[in-house]
């Protein structure tokens, strides 16, 4: 969902400063990070450091390193800290988003075959 938020706004980046649109960013970023942590160390009631999913234990290990959540964050910031936002950095944040979402999708295959073994 986030990707697809994203890619609605790669050829006007500028519309990522309508109120609006950054209270529907916000959402769908608070949701990513409810669900799989956040590299920050923040003041959550939910889900924590590491996302509800590791809170859960639906898993052994976290759906993703801290590096990766990392790598995202310090693109989401340096968009939503900039006085004007530009097409190559939203392009970037993209980017992040599908390396981090090829991971995601990884972590769900090696899960799937192991419960097939």
């Amino acid at each position: 969902r986030e990707r697809a938020f994203v890619s609605g706004h790669l050829v006007r980046p500028e519309t990522l400063r309508l109120a609006a649109v950054v209270r529907k960013l916000a959402e769908v970023i608070g949701a990513r990070k409810v669900l799989l942590g956040s590299a920050t160390d923040a003041n959550t009631i939910v889900g924590g450091g590491l996302g509800i999913v590791s809170m859960l234990r639906l898993g052994e290990q976290p759906v993703l390193d801290s590096s990766d959540l990392q790598a995202l964050e310090f693109v989401e910031n340096r968009i939503l800290n900039a006085k004007k936002v530009e097409k190559p950095a939203v392009a970037e944040w993209w980017h992040q988003l599908t390396k981090v979402i090829d991971k995601i999708h990884q972590h769900i295959m090696v899960r799937i075959s192991d419960i097939f073994d």
